[in-house]
């Protein structure tokens, strides 16, 4: 009689562990491509600001060198804004090299940790830059002398854009970081 309850308990115990490995097992898919979903939507995100920044190049090229309109503020816009596009080809490039499906789980943490990294940095440089070139414009163009209309237009243009700048970083950048981190930390817990 002890034998019958231990082979019941035993087949009991063998059939809720078949089920919990399912349940793991489409949980841990699910996750994948939930993780999966969010880093493609920030690699197109990055892509598509790429593709921005190239036709403003090419007109701050065009205004330069062909039209010949030296205009110092457009030339410091214009040499910054090369480096910047190649940082974001090569982060579009780490991103899209993250795969979540092929790497170890420790790894994809790890560069989804490093390109957060990366991106409080590339937020804080944006702002610093956007900041310097505002305040060498006001010096430039000598914004006091049109009187308290100017400045004030100036400062709501240029506020108005950091302002775009930083929510494009928090709403369409952190919040992504954010909930990949909370996929692939569910992700971990289930391994």
């Amino acid at each position: 009689m002890e034998l019958d309850e231990l082979k019941q308990s035993w087949q009991a115990l063998d059939q809720h562990l078949k089920d919990k490995e399912m349940i793991n097992s489409d949980e841990i898919h699910r996750l994948i491509s939930r993780a999966n979903k969010k880093l493609h939507t920030l690699t197109r995100f990055s892509q598509r600001i790429i593709l921005v920044a190239l036709p403003i190049i090419a007109l701050l090229v065009n205004g330069l060198f062909i039209c010949e309109n030296y205009c110092t503020p457009y030339l410091i816009i214009a040499i910054a804004l090369v480096p910047a596009l190649a940082w974001d080809l090569f982060t579009a490039y780490y991103l899209s090299q993250i795969k979540i499906e092929e790497r170890p789980l420790i790894e994809v943490i790890k560069r989804v940790n490093t390109y957060q990294r990366w991106l409080i940095r590339e937020r804080l440089i944006s702002i610093l830059y956007l900041l310097g070139i505002a305040t060498f414009t006001f010096i430039n163009w000598e914004i006091w002398s049109y009187g308290p209309l100017a400045i004030s237009t100036f400062t709501l243009l240029w506020g108005s854009g950091l302002t775009l700048v930083l929510w494009l970083y928090q709403n369409k950048f952190f919040k992504q970081i954010q909930r990949i981190k909370k996929n692939l930390s569910e992700l971990n817990d289930l391994s």
